[in-house]
């Protein structure tokens, strides 16, 4: 986790720095999708391009079970046409065979709002805001029990120092927090600061740098594990 958001802080320093900065120059990227191009889409191309890479959107067009040697065939086409394979919204099942055959790193859903890097993006939203640096900082955490993301980013925020309090049985917290994380809209939380809400651009800024911190670190090789 620590070393995800340093590598994020690393691509956007860079980027300040050299606007021309692409350590993904000359690669290509195949998006791998089932369902319509999205935000999820949307934000890889950005992502990747923006680093230097070149991205081809593939439509997965098989039917709900194919035959198991189709999906070794798409898998073995596509690690010998592209650097990296991100899957997007595939059956479970599919993204494992093609890392199997493909030979290329192979991300699944990091676009999402479900993965590890929009996760951490909330995250470091929180930990970036000017109330943070005045410990202990905490986080009511209004909705979500249970659902995988909400408990992932409970973990997260708490390694990284944030007293996090989902509400009691009756909805309510015990008193007022630093932040306010509403997970009750699965696809749209929102963050808010005591002092009013957080700055939506820098969010999506943070969203953006992990990941294409991600990004780096399966096309050069580096192989940190954060797909």
């Amino acid at each position: 986790m620590l070393g995800l958001l340093a590598a994020a802080r690393r691509v956007r320093a860079e980027l300040r720095v050299r606007p021309s900065y692409q350590p993904l120059r000359e690669k290509n990227l195949a998006v791998l999708m089932s369902c319509r191009p999205g935000p999820e889409s949307a934000l890889l191309q950005a992502a990747a391009i923006q680093l230097g890479a070149r991205v081809a959107l593939v439509t997965y067009a098989h039917r709900a079970d194919p035959p198991e040697r189709a999906i070794d065939f798409l898998g073995d086409a596509l690690g010998r046409m592209y650097d990296a394979i991100a899957c997007e919204c595939l059956p479970p099942p599919v993204p494992l065979q093609i890392a199997r055959r493909a030979g290329v790193p192979v991300m699944v859903d990091l676009g999402s709002q479900a993965h590890q890097a929009a996760i951490l993006a909330d995250v470091m939203t929180l930990l970036e805001h000017p109330l943070a640096a005045h410990a202990p900082a905490s986080v009511n955490l209004v909705g979500g029990a249970g659902s995988p993301r909400a408990e992932a980013f409970a973990a997260s925020a708490r390694g990284l120092g944030f007293a996090v309090r989902p509400a009691d049985a009756d909805g309510r917290f015990p008193s007022e927090a630093t932040f306010e994380v509403d997970a009750t809209k699965p696809e749209h939380w929102s963050l808010r600061a005591r002092d009013g809400v957080l700055d939506q651009a820098l969010r999506a800024d943070n969203h953006l740098r992990l990941v294409q911190a991600v990004l780096v670190d399966e096309m050069t090789g580096l192989g940190g594990g954060w797909a």
